[in-house]
């Protein structure tokens, strides 16, 4: 499993490192949660070269958590050279924007990786930050073979642009998961603001169950409405940046 952070940000600059709860920044919460999967998936912070993000390989390694450094905008190349490092042929993405990322999907996807015969694997139509992807790593190949440009932070575009790559849907989605009126990733100061005070409600830990979070916030829309309005920015700036990176192709 590959949890993919660098400090650098504009939107919110230095999430990584913010303080989620008191005592727990953002990076520490994200790879104590992806360790909950459990010992037999093994997690890699996929991070950059820069100096700056040091700090972040130190987290890691007190947190006994492997890790991988290359390309600061290439995160396909990033992932390709990880993949190759580790000698991995399959892994789940979780982004350290996705704090309440459902460990137990992840585990279903990874325990089932071979039975998929696509290349990518998506979650569509759930609450934004539930699950992130699967990728198979020959189809990750593909991938980088194909790309014309070292800024892959949309990733998904270049997998749709790449002939022969096949997009599959992640199966056994809980329903109450698939809704789009709650906004589970961390973009913005709303978003911060979102997670701190459902960490206030429900009291912190790193393992709280996503169908618990759920159901909380399904009787408390108050704490929704903190964030949720950012989802339309958020969906329109990947738009742009998409657009951006097809004009100069």
């Amino acid at each position: 499993m590959f949890v993919t952070c660098r400090t650098k940000s504009t939107r919110l600059p230095g999430k990584a490192l913010l303080s989620i709860s008191p005592g727990v920044s953002v990076i520490e919460h994200v790879l104590r949660r992806a360790k909950s999967i459990g010992a037999d998936f093994p997690v890699i912070l996929c991070t950059t070269l820069e100096d700056e993000d040091n700090i972040l390989v130190e987290i890691a390694e007190r947190e006994g958590v492997a890790t991988y450094r290359g390309s600061t905008n290439d995160k396909l190349d990033r992932w390709r050279s990880a993949a190759k490092h580790y000698d991995v042929e399959y892994f789940a993405t979780f982004d350290a924007d996705d704090l309440f990322c459902s460990p137990q999907l992840i585990k279903n996807y990874l325990l089932r990786a071979n039975d998929y015969e696509e290349d990518l694997i998506q979650a569509s139509g759930m609450i934004s930050g539930i699950f992130t992807y699967g990728v198979r790593v020959s189809g990750l190949e593909k991938g980088c073979s194909h790309k014309s440009s070292v800024n892959t932070e949309m990733m998904w575009e270049f997998f749709k642009c790449t002939p022969g790559i096949r997009i599959g849907e992640l199966n056994e989605i809980p329903p109450q998961f698939r809704r789009r009126d709650m906004r589970f990733t961390l973009d913005y100061p709303e978003d911060l603001l979102f997670f701190r005070r459902v960490f206030l409600e429900l009291g912190y830990s790193s393992n709280l169950e996503v169908d618990h979070i759920v159901e909380f916030l399904a009787s408390n829309m108050n704490l929704v409405d903190i964030n949720f309005f950012r989802e339309n920015d958020y969906i329109q700036n990947q738009e742009k940046t998409i657009l951006e990176e097809r004009g100069k192709n």
